[in-house]
């Protein structure tokens, strides 16, 4: 088997349908076996009819399994273990892969020494955009765009978990998702992404983005409210602080005394850019301090934890 497709899903039949719909048309390279895996994460809705009735007439083998430890990186992890291809197209229940996603993927891990290819996310908007909404917070809706070229991936620019994919080598030698880590079931909770690559970083793999490989997001309303990114942006400081190493500096208990500062400091900007910078400047100013909340929270309860190995 060349390519496993992934897609982890919870409680999201309707859109899963639209998923495995695109995956159906996809261009297939001459020679390529590929098969799809659905990641059942505890669903309770109608996914495993979904898939049994579009697996009788799908193009290649489609196949749903079970993974009861509630969590995306679990879900994530059972989908890599399970799975048979050298290539692991990682992809969610709510994007649209366009028709030559897998096809760009796979030409780029053939052309390119990577480990890791990252592509483009286009954002499907519901309406209008909010005017609150800047540029710099469209990661948060996992909206990817590094521009027309080729180019490498940096920890300043990494994939996200909605178009990224690898060779399945990668897992022997860094580890799997980190389960503290990652979405588990509506809790907001991030980092796995951003942890894992770090890891591909440090061990010297190379990642290329590759702006023909597309999958196109369809944002659900829910996502543009402010209440959506002040936990987004919370969870993510309180990964963060969950992982921080303690280092020299006075503390109040284990939360470091600069993010107390830094706090104040994102609160006061705030403030000051609703009168001089406008809404939009105001409210990711506003998001900055979510994040440090979360970091806080996160150092009180640190502890540092090993990813899981994909032979364990």
């Amino acid at each position: 088997m060349v390519i496993s497709v992934i897609v982890c899903t919870f409680n999201r039949c309707r859109l899963l349908e639209g998923n495995l719909t695109a995956l159906s048309r996809q261009e297939v390279p001459a020679g390529v076996d590929w098969e799809v895996i659905v990641v059942d994460n505890n669903c309770t809705d109608d996914t495993a009819k979904v898939v049994d009735r579009m697996s009788a007439d799908f193009p290649t083998r489609l196949r749903r399994v079970e993974e009861k430890k509630q969590g995306l990186s679990n879900a994530r992890n059972r989908g890599i273990r399970v799975a048979d291809g050298r290539y692991l197209l990682f992809t969610d229940d709510d994007t649209r892969p366009d028709s030559a996603w897998m096809r760009s993927v796979f030409e780029t891990f053939q052309t390119s020494p990577c480990h890791v290819v990252g592509g483009k996310v286009e954002l499907l908007w519901p309406g209008a955009r909010p005017r609150w909404l800047a540029d710099e917070l469209l990661s948060s809706l996992a909206g990817v765009d590094y521009g027309a070229q080729e180019i490498d991936l940096t920890s300043e620019r990494p994939p996200l978990g909605a178009n990224v994919s690898f060779k399945k080598e990668v897992f022997e030698k860094v580890g799997l998702f980190n389960p503290e880590l990652g979405r588990i079931g509506s809790a907001l909770i991030g980092g796995e992404e951003t942890d894992l690559f770090q890891r591909l970083v440090d061990a010297h793999m190379v990642g290329k983005y590759q702006p023909r490989a597309i999958v196109s997001h369809a944002l659900e309303p829910e996502r543009l409210r402010k209440a959506y990114f002040r936990k987004i942006y919370y969870y993510g400081g309180r990964s963060h602080g969950q992982a921080h190493e303690p280092c020299a500096g006075r503390r109040i208990g284990a939360v470091p005394l600069f993010s107390i500062r830094q706090l104040m400091q994102k609160v006061c900007s705030s403030l000051s850019a609703a009168v001089s910078e406008g809404p939009s400047q105001a409210f990711v100013q506003e998001l900055h301090a979510w994040w440090l909340l979360g970091f806080m929270a996160g150092c009180s309860r640190s502890r540092q934890q090993t990813a899981p190995r994909l032979h364990a």
